[in-house]
């Protein structure tokens, strides 16, 4: 049993999101958020 379903995950994906929005994750201590918030498409 996971502590946090999958939807819950996405909505605080989401709301990350918002927060720190792709153009402002440029310095280094922000840069490890990217593949989390951002993951490369899957083909």
């Amino acid at each position: 049993m996971s502590l946090i379903r999958a939807v819950q995950y996405e909505q605080l994906l989401n709301i990350l999101r918002l927060q720190y929005p792709r153009e402002k994750l440029n310095n280094q201590k922000s840069l490890m958020l990217v593949p989390i918030l951002y993951p490369a498409p899957t083909v």
